[in-house]
């Protein structure tokens, strides 16, 4: 090999690192100095956002302290079916969801088939089915606990008391009149 060949070759060498330099120089300066409000702000809006996060209903006391309206946790079941893997498995886990929960198959089927990353499949589960549903949670299906409304003395002032729905907002009674206070 000749001196000319070997200059030629660190020559090729240099301006290629050179020319490697230059591009990612243009690129910070096309991030950091051109669209660097645009890029700033897409960042604030990913760190900053803000979440509501609501309490549990309020319990509801008699004269003597006696509990007549409280929340309590349980589980509902849903499902992401972007992240469930072929549709040819969905009936099968829509069957096996539907026995455990004594819910229709059909109805869970079509749930299932929506193009959203979250459905609800079963709301106000027993807790006692968790075990059993344990081996669906890694096929797209979880577990949230909810506040499902409690009456420990059942129908004893029913009509005074009234009722919320499944999300928790008052729909009758008490229940309705106090709702700004009540919930969470």
């Amino acid at each position: 090999m000749t001196r000319s060949t070997t200059n030629r070759r660190l020559l090729g060498l240099y301006v290629g690192l050179l020319a490697g330099f230059g591009v990612l120089w243009v690129r910070c300066v096309w991030l950091q100095v051109l669209h660097a409000e645009r890029l700033a702000a897409l960042a604030r809006s990913q760190h900053r956002t803000r979440q509501v996060l609501l309490g549990t209903r309020g319990t509801i006391y008699d004269r003597t302290g006696e509990v007549l309206a409280m929340s309590v946790p349980v589980p509902s079941l849903y499902a992401n079916p972007r992240r469930m893997s072929a549709n040819s498995a969905k009936p099968q886990l829509a069957a096996q969801v539907a026995k455990l929960t004594g819910t229709d198959a059909t109805l869970i089927r079509r749930r299932l088939d929506r193009d959203r990353g979250f459905v609800w499949l079963a709301r106000h589960i027993d807790p006692s089915l968790n075990p059993q549903l344990a081996p669906l949670f890694r096929k797209g299906i979880g577990v949230r606990e909810e506040p499902m409304r409690m009456y420990p003395h059942g129908g004893m002032a029913a009509h005074v008391l009234g009722h919320v729905n499944i999300d928790e907002q008052g729909l009758e009674g008490l229940e309705l009149a106090l709702n700004g206070s009540l919930r969470g």
